[in-house]
């Protein structure tokens, strides 16, 4: 009788231990999802918000290059590639979207060409190079990425004729060490390209 009562007892309290780590840990999830999503929409409403101005201004220049005999390139480094792989091979691709590079060959820009250039951090000194050399070929540069002086001395945004700031380049979620986790830039850029893709969409349904 004590053999089985102890069975039972152990067998209680496993499960009661269990459904309390279950609980624990689906609550404990719960709420770190819920600040990674508050974290995040808050970064897409500062993009809507603070780059309105320059969304409208790259889209305009993207769709006068589609409508007259212009492409638009993408070119991301590192894992800003999402971006290029989106807007060239996604659901929804913009009117002659195209890679910068392909088969290991990079395309003949002209200056009725629109190059958007998606980089992570904005100092990454072959996006500056790229952003130059397009310039000099006389090509409409758009930059993505995250502006990282205020004060306007960013070398990278200075070497784009238009520029969005996806403004997000900080962990988002605080964990129980104390540290923060999750750095979703390329959420961020993603964002951003979709603003630039709906706006040129929208400036040309009404130009056609």
């Amino acid at each position: 009788m004590f053999l089985l009562l102890f069975k039972l007892f152990f067998h209680f309290a496993l499960l009661s231990f269990i459904r309390y780590n279950t609980a624990r840990r689906n609550k404990g999830v719960s709420i770190v999802l819920k600040i990674f999503t508050t974290q995040l929409v808050g970064y897409f409403n500062s993009i809507q918000e603070k780059e309105e101005i320059h969304i409208e201004d790259s889209s305009r220049a993207i769709a006068q290059a589609i409508v007259g005999d212009g492409h638009v390139y993408f070119h991301g480094f590192h894992e800003m590639m999402a971006v290029c792989y989106e807007a060239v091979l996604g659901q929804e691709t913009l009117p002659k979207a195209k890679f910068l590079f392909e088969g290991g060959k990079k395309a003949n820009l002209t200056s009725i060409d629109r190059l958007v250039i998606a980089a992570s951090p904005n100092d990454h000194t072959d996006a500056i190079s790229l952003a130059k050399e397009a310039k000099e070929q006389g090509v409409t540069v758009i930059g993505l990425s995250v502006e990282k002086d205020h004060g306007g001395n960013d070398s990278f945004i200075s070497e784009c004729d238009f520029h969005i700031n996806i403004h997000l380049n900080s962990p988002l979620v605080p964990t129980d060490s104390g540290e923060r986790i999750c750095t979703p830039t390329v959420m961020a850029a993603l964002y951003g390209y979709y603003a630039l893709f709906l706006t040129t969409k929208e400036i040309l349904d009404d130009y056609l």
